[in-house]
């Protein structure tokens, strides 16, 4: 499964308009998790 979601992230960014799914992307991880990743590196420190 993560070999599958890999391989269509490198396909994404193969194309012209790679700069359009990484911002899609982007907005969809931030809906999805409220929490900034910055939070959570913090204890992993």
């Amino acid at each position: 499964m993560l070999r599958r979601l890999y391989d269509w992230t490198l396909a994404l960014a193969a194309r012209k308009t790679a700069e359009y799914w990484l911002a899609v992307i982007a907005f969809v991880e931030s809906s999805v998790f409220l929490i900034p990743a910055d939070v959570l590196f913090v204890p992993m420190a």
